[in-house]
């Protein structure tokens, strides 16, 4: 998926009004994830992102690393605190926008690997964001 129909895609998901903007949404969403699973999936998903949005994949400290163990409650706390977010309806509102065009950017394996790869109940918000 090209960066603009990307960018597009998950900002006319996202609800009229909202607090934060697509590429702010993107990032927070992005490294949250990121932090979550392992490197190697991070890898391949990022070999499917556009050019544009790779920094955004990329963790703002280079001490971080993937893998990171937290459950869907830190998950949307985090994508809160990043996106600039008042609480975590809105969090989970740009994650499932954010997971949405993700998945749709991504091939399916990819989109199961990652599954696989989150803990129960982060993994039902990823596999419940709508295609």
């Amino acid at each position: 998926m090209e960066y603009t129909q990307f960018m597009n895609e998950v900002q006319r998901r996202l609800p009229a009004n909202f607090p934060a903007t697509a590429k702010v949404c993107i990032r927070a969403v992005f490294q949250t994830l990121h932090h979550r699973i392992g490197e190697g999936q991070a890898g391949q998903i990022e070999t499917h992102l556009p050019q544009e949005l790779k920094k955004d994949w990329e963790f703002p400290n280079p001490q971080e690393q993937a893998g990171e163990v937290f459950d869907r409650q830190q998950f949307l706390e985090n994508v809160r605190q990043l996106a600039g977010l008042q609480d975590l309806t809105e969090a989970r509102e740009a994650a499932d926008v954010v997971f949405t065009v993700l998945k749709l950017a991504i091939p399916q394996a990819d989109v199961h690997d990652t599954a696989t790869e989150l803990p129960p109940n982060l993994r039902h918000l990823w596999l419940d964001a709508n295609a």
